[in-house]
């Protein structure tokens, strides 16, 4: 990839996110690798990468800190990057029934605002901001329930003032990326997502409507 891709988003960004580029996702990210590692060694913005650790039996810091260097990192850079680990699949119930991104992030500006970690605590106020006027079943939701991030992570550092206009990299790109994302356009920050350096396509139903699973009979 020419360096002009790998760069291109770094002046107006000056924060890079990095999600789950780490030896257990190898083989689906192995062909993004190399050029996110020469982002990694060159870029001047600040560094905060996300992995899947040994809560789900993956990775340890030292795992990817490891696969990291042995796949060309600059040992000089690692202090430079602050690793934060994380679970997943906190939107998931929601994403992978086909539930529309504007429901699901009205949803975390639900819980982020009254602190709640759970979508089955919401009261029926709660619910009718949610649900808006969308043609969703309250049941379904309930049925396939979503937390909030800050249930397992400390997603403090994203409401600093500061940290804003951020860019994204890493995948699944409509798994863990895409919980990111939401999160983020939950919490009003400006962020790009730079697609060169994603990997993942997603197999789940997310790629289909609400509408279209119930008429599938999915849901």
């Amino acid at each position: 990839m020419s360096k002009k891709a790998i760069t291109k988003y770094e002046e107006n960004n000056p924060f890079l996110v990095v999600v789950d580029i780490q030896p257990s996702y190898h083989p689906g990210s192995h062909h993004v690798v190399p050029d996110v590692i020469e982002k990694l060694n060159n870029t001047k913005q600040q560094i905060i990468y996300f992995y899947v650790g040994k809560e789900f039996d993956l990775d340890s810091k030292e795992d990817v800190v490891f696969y990291l260097l042995e796949n060309g990192l600059e040992e000089s850079r690692i202090d430079d990057i602050k690793f934060i680990e994380k679970t997943y699949g906190y939107y998931r119930g929601w994403m992978d029934t086909g539930v529309p991104e504007d429901v699901i992030v009205r949803a975390i500006k639900e819980m982020e605002s009254n602190k709640i970690v759970d979508c089955r605590d919401f009261e029926e106020t709660h619910w009718a901001n949610v649900i808006g006027e969308d043609d969703i079943e309250q049941y379904i939701l309930e049925e396939n329930p979503i937390h909030s991030m800050n249930l397992d992570v400390d997603m403090s550092i994203f409401h600093l003032d500061n940290l804003n206009n951020l860019e994204l990299i890493g995948g699944g790109r409509q798994e863990c990326l895409k919980e990111l994302e939401l999160y983020l356009k939950a919490i009003n920050k400006d962020f790009v997502i730079n697609e060169k350096l994603c990997y993942g396509d997603n197999y789940f139903s997310y790629q289909n409507d609400y509408k279209s699973l119930k008429k599938m009979k999915v849901i």
